[in-house]
């Protein structure tokens, strides 16, 4: 089953621009670090959510954001330009994560989190998702130091977990936490969660001095039917905060020795429930002195606020913040909801999320002294909501900057689908002019649907690449040449880029091979009156069709219900062997079934 999960996640970064690279160590000669990205095709637009934002010591901006089951980081300067040296064109490589939380190293390499996409429908009643945790180097590419392939799959209890939070010890280890089925009850009807945790070692294997197995379940007295996250955050000693919102318990918040032991010296001392309503949780920090802060909202209240609790180091509600313990932010009368917080250099709270003015809903930032006062040098009254575009936007993450500016995360929602929006304000609350011109950035994913299958290297050191795009209407053979540096080989076709349709329909290549000759054979599948035949091309070496290839330069083949000449190989002779399944096909090198093989050109053979 595990084979299958990972086979899904590769089938995933599939759906991306291929990032073809020899076996082996990376040749830095070729494209970018070993690694091309070409994509091709016409550019769709898909909806974009930006759900963390990180900034390094340079003042550098990655934004964590998510699109169809495929997680990617986005890297920007301060002034809000994208640094198209990172990764493909600014873009890390992607990776198939949902729901990503992401950690910076002090090193500069980023660390994300989160769960494993679902299988295709037809696996769906056995297949679960679990911890996915991947590291990237700072130019965007995996990190294969980390667990070899730089992604690493944690399952819990063989039903569904997920990562819903990242914290880095100063050792370098990683904590993950988030929340594991424990067992399905009522007949499958729904699941009973548990609070969990995970400890990785620097090159990805589980940590076993963390409770004897790198993994910690907490006490089944913990048990819940709710799937609210949680966030893990370690205190100045070492010791690990673990914050969940639970309906059954309210506030749920343990900590845990270095070990992986629980701390019994902790006791929280207010679960944060009423008979009519739950305090939920959204972030939880702790200040330099160990006291803890958690913010988020009351559901169910009859008014949304900003509440902020502080706790002290063990566990013990702390009158001396705000009024008796507990801070409260209304914007402009409306319901409000906490979505982060973070803590500034100089000790100042900084909490951000979402406020209405009864029609759209906007950025929300409220900023409050190190005892929960409000900070009235932000906005003159410490709080400031943002309007950004004609509709609503929401906010996910914040990160605070050396400099302490603030730079907010989030997106936006028109009707077409989300947008990606990043923010950037001055210690004062004012918009920072010198990010993208007037503090804001608003953009969308744009992707093509170029996929490349098989590649071939030529005796001079170019490569041929084949594989499929997307025109606009429908999928075309695609055959790419690049030169031995990974550029365009613009002697091929005039631009290195040649496409083949058979019909007005769809049409996928999967494999090329090269003649003796230098021509170009390539194979697929092309939809022929719906039907998908046995499709074949035969390509000049300038990448002009071959028209002594069956006229055209092009053949399809119907032999059963579902051909797809997904493999191929040239003969020493020069006729052509392709083939799926249990259908093996020969062609002459004009192009035509080759009657000497096997009387019709074609064997079925079912064993």
């Amino acid at each position: 089953m595990k084979q299958k999960i990972l086979l899904y996640l590769f089938l995933l970064f599939c759906l991306e621009p291929a990032y073809t690279q020899q076996a082996g160590r990376p040749d830095s000669t070729f494209g970018n670090n070993g690694i091309v990205s070409a994509d091709i095709g016409p550019k769709t637009i898909f909806s974009t959510v930006a759900t963390q934002v990180l900034t390094d010591t340079a003042g550098n901006i990655f934004t964590i954001f998510f699109v169809n089951n495929i997680t990617h980081i986005i890297k920007k300067f301060s002034n809000g330009i994208t640094d198209v040296s990172y990764g493909a064109g600014g873009y890390s490589t992607p990776v198939g994560i949902v729901n990503p939380v992401a950690a910076i190293r002090p090193d500069g390499k980023i660390i994300i989190a989160g769960k494993t996409p679902k299988l295709p429908a037809e696996y769906e009643d056995y297949i679960h998702t679990d911890f996915v945790i991947a590291r990237f180097n700072t130019n965007g590419f995996a990190d294969k130091s980390f667990s070899s392939d730089g992604v690493v799959i944690t399952d819990f209890n063989g039903l569904d977990d997920a990562a819903t939070s990242l914290a880095i010890q100063q050792d370098g280890k990683i904590i993950a936490g988030g929340i594991a089925t424990s067992f399905i009850n009522d007949g499958g009807s729904s699941n009973v969660y548990n609070l969990v945790m995970a400890r990785y070692n620097n090159d990805g294997s589980l940590d076993e001095t963390f409770n004897n197995n790198g993994i910690v379940w907490a006490p089944d007295d913990y048990l819940t039917i709710t799937d609210l996250p949680t966030f893990v955050t370690i205190q100045t000693a070492g010791k690990i905060i673990a914050t969940r919102a639970t309906d059954e318990y309210g506030l749920l918040m343990l900590r845990y020795n270095n070990n992986g032991s629980m701390d019994n010296s902790f006791s929280l001392s207010t679960n944060l429930q009423t008979p009519d309503s739950t305090f939920i949780a959204k972030a939880t920090v702790i200040q330099k002195d160990g006291k803890i802060i958690t913010g988020g909202y009351w559901n169910w209240a009859v008014s949304q606020n900003f509440t902020l609790y502080r706790f002290t180091v063990n566990g013990m509600l702390d009158v001396t913040f705000g009024n008796q313990g507990r801070v409260s932010t209304d914007f402009r009368g409306h319901d409000d909801y906490l979505s982060a917080l973070a803590i500034k250099a100089d000790d100042k709270i900084v909490a951000i999320g979402s406020a209405s003015n009864g029609s759209n809903d906007a950025f929300a930032i409220a900023c409050y002294n190190a005892n929960g006062s409000t900070d009235n040098t932000f906005d003159t009254d410490g709080k400031r909501m943002t309007f950004i575009g004609s509709f609503s936007v929401y906010p996910l993450s914040l990160s605070i900057q050396g400099n302490n500016k603030i730079i907010v995360g989030g997106y936006n929602q028109p009707s077409a689908g989300n947008n990606m929006v990043l923010a950037k304000y001055n210690v004062d609350g004012s918009f920072d002019n010198s990010f993208h011109g007037n503090g804001t950035v608003t953009e969308n994913y744009k992707q093509g649907a170029t996929v490349y299958t098989s590649t071939a290297q030529q005796t001079d050191g170019k490569v041929v690449a084949a594989g499929y795009l997307f025109n606009g209407g429908d999928y075309d053979f695609l055959i790419s040449r690049f030169n031995s540096d990974g550029s365009f080989d613009n002697t091929f076709s005039g631009d290195g880029i040649q496409t083949i349709s058979f019909s007005n329909s769809n049409e996928y290549a999967y494999a090329v091979a090269l003649q003796q000759d230098g021509k170009i054979v390539v194979s697929g599948q092309a939809y022929i009156n719906g039907n998908p035949d046995f499709a074949m091309a035969r390509l000049n070496p300038d990448g002009s069709i071959d028209d002594t290839f069956d006229a055209d330069g092009k053949q399809t083949t119907d032999v059963s219900d579902n051909d797809n000449a997904s493999h191929l190989v040239v003969q020493n002779d020069g006729k052509i062997l392709t083939g799926s399944g249990s259908t093996l096909l020969r062609y002459t090198t004009a192009g035509a079934l080759d009657p000497a093989f096997n009387g019709t050109g074609h064997l079925s053979v079912i064993i």
